[in-house]
């Protein structure tokens, strides 16, 4: 089968991103199989942090959504940039082919490949981002955002909708995202 892939394979143990993020599921939700499900999850949670940080002290919905527009994301485990912009919210720019054999072994084919909705499709030029990590001192665990929609959410809510998951599972989570940003 062939497919596409905005983010490193789960067995790419060379990548940093995969290096640091299988790390933390192998330390604090070890019950959870690693798989792409946790890598998006963990991708989304990384993204999400770095438009809070760049939304400033008392973000609210409308400055999350501008600072997404007009804001250059940097770094963050996706292969290419994302794009955002008042007029869109693509979201990644880019992918790269990626081959699914009858053994569910993942493999990537050629380059990582970019476009926008009305521009021409072109190799990707940049290179692979480093890791880093943001300190984000003022946020708290009480609330999450759903990326989706950018509306804050209590987290009881976040707890009642995710009901079907293990107590333990979820503070597990918890813990390792408060170590993983420093709060």
């Amino acid at each position: 089968m062939i497919t596409d892939a905005y983010l490193p394979l789960v067995t790419d143990t060379s990548n940093p991103w995969i290096s640091l993020f299988k790390g933390i599921h192998d330390q604090y939700i070890s019950g959870l199989p690693w798989d792409g499900n946790v890598l998006y999850g963990m991708a989304q949670a990384y993204t999400l942090v770095q438009v809070l940080k760049a939304a400033g002290r008392n973000p609210t919905r409308a400055g999350v959504v501008k600072t997404l527009e007009t804001t250059k994301l940097t770094g963050g485990p996706g292969l290419a940039p994302y794009g955002y912009a008042s007029s869109n919210h693509l979201g990644s720019l880019g992918v790269q082919v990626t081959t699914v054999g009858a053994d569910g072994s993942l493999a990537t084919v050629g380059p990582v490949y970019t476009s926008t909705d009305a521009g021409p499709i072109t190799q990707y030029a940049g290179t692979p981002y480093e890791v880093t990590l943001p300190r984000v001192p003022w946020l708290r665990e009480q609330n999450y955002c759903n990326a989706q929609t950018l509306q804050p959410v209590a987290w009881v809510e976040f707890q009642r909708k995710l009901g079907q998951f293990d107590v333990h599972a979820l503070r597990e989570i918890r813990s390792a995202l408060s170590l993983w940003l420093g709060i």
